[in-house]
């Protein structure tokens, strides 16, 4: 696994940035955390309930922290904040990158548009939960645990062949933005 780009030709990042939010964009509680959160041994934290989510269950979870953890020492980072769990629905956006929304008809509430996408988890990567500054999605499948038994019989594990992993066939396993007061550097 390579270094992830934050933005072309960049993979580091400087700035304050912003405290981890959840997906309704409100401060995030953290629910759960593991690791110890230094640059040898990055913490994965959860922003929601893991104990709802029906992918992540506990038997699968060490496989994706693993891999996370991989990638925030990639980054030079000692934090990955789990902002949403596996879903296949993103924000729908215009050419200029402003979020569509639209007026939820059941509750009143103005919610993002969101469009089909690839199975993917939305990160926050940091310093620590109080000053992320990227913001992304990693797109993952189920691939069969490289261990046998004992359960789970599937593990969710980053894409590293995107091109064959993809249903759309595109070279993308991940994609980052910036948090709000960072900037990207050489």
């Amino acid at each position: 696994m390579a270094p992830p780009t934050f933005y072309p030709g960049h993979t580091r990042v400087s700035g304050p940035g912003t405290p981890a939010t959840n997906s309704f964009g409100d401060r995030a509680r953290i629910w759960l955390s593991v690791g110890a959160g230094t640059h040898r041994d990055p913490e994965v934290c959860y922003a929601y309930e893991v104990k709802y989510c029906q992918w992540l269950t506990s038997d699968r979870r060490p496989f994706l922290e693993k891999e996370l953890r991989k990638l925030a020492r990639l980054s030079g980072m000692a934090c990955v904040v789990v902002r949403d769990p596996p879903h296949n629905r993103m924000s729908r956006r215009t050419k200029t990158g402003e979020l569509l929304t639209s007026r939820n008809p059941r509750s009143g509430r103005i919610e993002p548009e969101t469009v089909s996408a690839e199975w993917h988890i939305t990160i926050l990567m940091c310093e620590d939960p109080e000053h992320c500054q990227v913001q992304g999605h990693v797109f993952t499948y189920m691939a069969p645990n490289p261990y046998g038994q004992p359960p789970p019989d599937k593990v969710i594990k980053i894409m590293d062949d995107p091109v064959r992993q993809r249903r759309d066939r595109r070279d993308l396993s991940m994609q980052f933005w910036l948090c709000r007061h960072v900037r990207a550097v050489r």
